[in-house]
């Protein structure tokens, strides 16, 4: 059996196999930082302007080159031929996402690289608005956008690669005035609005300017000069509260509201047959007033017997005006209501009754007030108001004197505008059957009596039992000089209480509504 062609075979392999081959060359480093902020491969970078890239390198050998390429275009070389190298280089780049990579070569044929992103922002943002008109946000918005009312929102979107940190929207109002234009101006800031805005704004009749600056964080700043004239052809409207279409009341309220898609310049009325208009609100002139958008008002409207057209107007800043009519009628109460005062109406010493009365809530002329006794024949009379003109309340007191026997009727006569008497009659109880009271006056401080503090007939038959028994122990005492000094002492006292007392006594009313003979009387006060 032959084994030598085998083993020489085996023997080559195994030295075949153990020979040294070739050895792999190690990567060079690469690092790399933009605007000396530094970045890993795949980063991405936003900067403000044309940045600064700064590259270091080493190599197991030597670094034999290093290449900076922008959206694979080759912007740099650098062949050092050195272990180490760091190297910078000011990139120009476009307004929008760019790559950046940067090769590093060795010189025993390595190769390393990284690749990240850098965009340039140096463009301010782009407004889309979406409010009260459309537009397209790379594309520029109208110069003039014609608007019939004054109340607006103005909205948009927003487009920036960083961010927007502030939208100004400045509205300015031109109003002609006597001595030229003068201009008002309001600004609103909104800040990190994120991807939209939305800001109500108020304008004035006629033309509003509008600038609206977005701003984002790198200071990129744009601005939209907008125009908003006002071309109002809308009427305001005028809502009355509601009024009574007949009163007895010369005078009544008109209140309403007025109101304007723009804002409201006057409000004003006038009753018909008047020369003129009446203001009821003024108006302020064409300055946006928010305020006068929509106004309440309240006017107390003095009537004329009969029908009254009451004509309420309203007008805008534009000119614009609408009008509301309202008729109320006025119905003059003539006939008065004539009335005595039973509370206060009182006798005076069992000779005179005071009278307490008036005749109110018509047109009176004149007023008279009587008394009579039980036949109709007049006892006293005062004549209260017979003055020639026309009141509406008539009030008066009266003292009148009561009939020497029987009944006393007070008699009440009241002429209207018209000329029709309206009677009202009272009888006068007795001071028997009404059982007058008669307080008297004691002197005291406090209005009481000197004793008992109580005064009227049962005082005055008291002191006349004491008397008497003083006076007939004055008889026994003293005779008869005694007795006439003790009786005499009792008439002045008895007469002075009579003088001293007011008696309130009850009167039982009657009214005669068919008795219109003229007759007169006195007034105390009276209203016209």
């Amino acid at each position: 059996m032959q084994r030598g062609p085998l083993v020489l075979v085996v023997l080559a392999v195994l030295v075949v196999g153990t020979l040294p081959g070739p050895v792999a060359a190690a990567e060079p480093t690469v690092s790399i930082a933009v605007d000396d902020t530094p970045m890993a491969a795949g980063d991405r970078l936003v900067v403000p302007e044309d940045p600064m890239l700064r590259v270091n390198a080493s190599a197991r050998t030597t670094v034999e080159r290093v290449a900076v390429r922008v959206d694979g275009s080759t912007v740099e070389t650098w062949a050092p031929g050195t272990e180490r190298v760091s190297e910078r280089v000011r990139l120009d780049l476009r307004n929008e996402p760019q790559t950046v990579q940067v090769v590093v070569t060795g010189s025993d044929g390595s190769v390393n690289s990284t690749r990240v992103t850098v965009e340039k922002d140096a463009v301010a943002p782009f407004v889309g608005f979406t409010q009260p008109f459309e537009s397209d946000q790379l594309g520029q918005p109208p110069a003039e956008v014609p608007l019939s009312k004054s109340r607006v929102t103005l909205a948009g979107t927003l487009e920036d690669s960083v961010g927007v940190e502030f939208v100004r929207i400045t509205r300015k109002h031109r109003v002609q005035g006597t001595a030229g234009y003068t201009v008002a101006s309001e600004t609103h800031v909104i800040r990190d609005p994120g991807d939209s805005f939305s800001q109500e704004l108020f304008f004035g009749p006629g033309r509003n300017d509008v600038s609206v600056v977005v701003q984002d964080r790198y200071g990129n700043s744009r601005r939209y000069e907008l125009a908003f004239p006002i071309d109002d052809r809308t009427e305001p409207t005028v809502s009355l509260d509601s009024v009574p279409e007949r009163t007895t009341s010369s005078a009544v309220y008109v209140n309403g509201t007025a109101a304007d898609n723009v804002q409201v310049d006057s409000v004003s009325y006038a009753v018909f047959g008047d020369v003129a208009r009446r203001s009821v609100v003024v108006g302020q002139g064409r300055g946006a007033d928010p305020e006068r958008q929509q106004i309440e008002f309240s006017r107390k409207v003095e009537l004329d017997p009969g029908p009254n057209r009451i004509t309420v107007w309203a007008r805008d800043t534009s000119g614009n005006e609408v009008r509301e009519l309202v008729i109320v009628d006025y119905v003059r109460n003539v006939v008065p209501t004539v009335s005595v005062d039973e509370e206060r109406t009182h006798l005076v010493a069992s000779e005179a009754v005071h009278v307490y009365g008036a005749a109110r809530d018509g047109r009176v002329s004149s007023v008279s007030v009587e008394t009579v006794d039980a036949d109709g024949t007049v006892v006293d009379f005062e004549q209260v108001y017979d003055g020639g003109e026309v009141w509406d309340d008539v009030s008066f007191e009266e003292e009148l004197a009561l009939a020497d026997t029987g009944e006393t009727t007070v008699v009440v006569r009241a002429v209207d505008a018209d000329g029709t008497e309206h009677v009202t009659r009272y009888g006068v109880p007795t001071p028997d059957a009404g059982g007058v009271s008669e307080p008297v006056d004691g002197g005291g401080a406090d209005g009481e009596g000197a004793s008992a503090g109580t005064g009227g007939e049962a005082d005055v038959a008291e002191a006349a039992g004491e008397t008497s028994a003083n006076t007939a122990t004055a008889v026994q005492d003293g005779g008869f000089g005694a007795f006439a000094v003790a009786a005499l002492l009792v008439v002045v006292l008895s007469l002075a209480r009579l003088r001293h007392a007011t008696v309130d006594v009850p009167i039982e009313k009657y009214v005669d509504f068919d008795d219109t003979r003229p007759s007169l009387p006195s007034f105390s006060r009276f209203r016209r």
